[in-house]
């Protein structure tokens, strides 16, 4: 298998899909088309201070690099585009 590492103060990110749950419990996918706003960390630039490999970062949807490796979807994200960490 292909594997990528960023350079510099990029981040490469497996994006989660949003699911919607109702009171009841039942799962519902999103299917509005909207682009998820937050994934796991899969690996660092060696610039990179903020996040590290495992953690789920949030990031702007707008300014990703977004491509498709081994069949699942994968971002590159500079680190000055990230937004939070969500623990």
């Amino acid at each position: 298998a292909i594997q990528i590492i960023p350079l510099g103060k990029r981040v490469l990110i497996q994006p989660i899909a949003a699911e919607k749950k109702t009171e009841g419990g039942i799962i519902i996918p999103d299917t509005s088309g909207e682009k998820p706003m937050h994934g796991n960390v899969i690996a660092i630039g060696d610039e990179v201070k903020s996040v590290h490999v495992g953690d789920v970062a949030m990031y702007d949807r707008y300014r990703v690099f977004e491509f498709e490796l081994n069949g699942e979807k994968q971002l590159i994200v500079k680190e000055e585009d990230l937004i939070g960490i969500i623990k």
